[in-house]
């Protein structure tokens, strides 16, 4: 095993300006999220068709328009909302969920009884990790380079004629690029934490594990990706986009919950959701036992990746 984990290390030697572009790009990620985490609430930027009553504030900037924008203007974000009124009655269409229309709404009737538009948790640790998610996730999947090149090139059929075990050379790809998103960033938020004294929400120990985890579900995924994709930059793209939408379906962002029974439904099953639902509880100081049945969840899912990663490579070049 450490064999394969040295020759692992001196093949990426050689790609080592693509690990360099990826250390630059989590320090930038996580210098983003804690700029941004510490940022007070931007404006919420809505369209208000057939009324001049509403007029912008703190928390709202209001574009009065003539006509309705698209639905297409509300997911490319450039409202947040749109709000209409006939007669008494105010009409809000947006994609975030009802918490935020209710207080959207509240806002325009009476300015003076809300004070922020952010829903659920604001805390810092959830916006620091939130922000970070799809962009770890992300690195993950291209980070199994070395095991789709060696499908690419045909390498691991003449491995496969040596008595080399296909788990421990499995282990070796995943370790190599669990180790490559997961230390980095976290020894970036540790920097900033200890040397710059930035407030990072959570506890340097929670960091440790709760970046652990899911570090290890975006292994687990590259792993099952580049398995059964035989072409790697096949696997890299459609895992990417994969990890893009249900990312950003889970709330890391922003929440879509609220706009479709069934979408609701999905959410609450996409392993991100329990991940950031999990972080949310750590910042309220919940025990330990209420993070259990999103951990297992996540723990689950990450070892049935794992394991069919590993059974479909050796279904496919071992020959009994």
């Amino acid at each position: 095993m450490s064999a394969l984990l040295k020759n692992n290390w001196y093949r990426m030697k050689a790609n080592i300006g693509r690990v360099i572009i990826m250390f630059v790009l989590i320090l930038v990620a996580v210098l983003a999220a804690v700029y941004l985490s510490g940022k007070e609430e931007a404006p919420s930027t809505i369209a208000v068709v057939g009324t001049e009553d509403f007029e912008s504030s703190q928390l709202l900037k209001v574009d009065h328009l003539a006509e309705k924008p698209t639905m297409t203007q509300l997911v490319r974000g450039d409202y947040d909302a749109i709000v209409e009124k006939h007669g008494n009655a105010v009409t809000i269409t947006s994609i975030k969920n009802d918490e935020y229309q209710k207080l959207l709404k509240t806002a325009l009737i009476n300015p003076e009884a809300v004070t922020s538009l952010q829903t659920g948790s604001t805390k810092i640790g959830s916006k620091i990790i939130g922000f970070l998610l799809m962009f770890l996730l992300m690195s993950a999947v291209t980070n199994m380079y070395i095991f789709s090149e060696d499908k690419d090139k045909k390498i691991l059929e003449r491995i496969a004629a040596t008595p080399v075990s296909f788990t421990k050379l499995l282990l070796s790809y995943s370790t190599q690029t669990f180790l490559l998103i997961y230390v980095p960033t976290l020894l970036i938020i540790l920097i900033l934490h200890f040397l710059f004294g930035i407030d990072i929400g959570l506890s340097p120990g929670h960091y440790i594990w709760l970046l652990g985890v899911i570090s290890l579900f975006g292994t687990g995924f590259s792993l099952f990706m580049s398995a059964i994709l035989e072409d790697g930059d096949q696997a890299n793209m459609l895992g990417s986009m994969l990890m893009m939408i249900t990312t950003l379906l889970s709330g890391s962002f922003f929440s879509l919950e609220g706009g479709n029974a069934l979408i609701d439904n999905i959410i609450q099953f996409l392993p991100q959701k329990s991940y950031l639902n999990m972080i949310n509880r750590v910042e309220t100081g919940a025990d330990f036992s209420s993070l259990l049945p999103a951990l297992i969840y996540l723990l689950g899912i990450t070892a049935l990746f794992f394991t069919i990663g590993v059974l479909k490579t050796r279904k496919d070049y071992i020959r009994r």
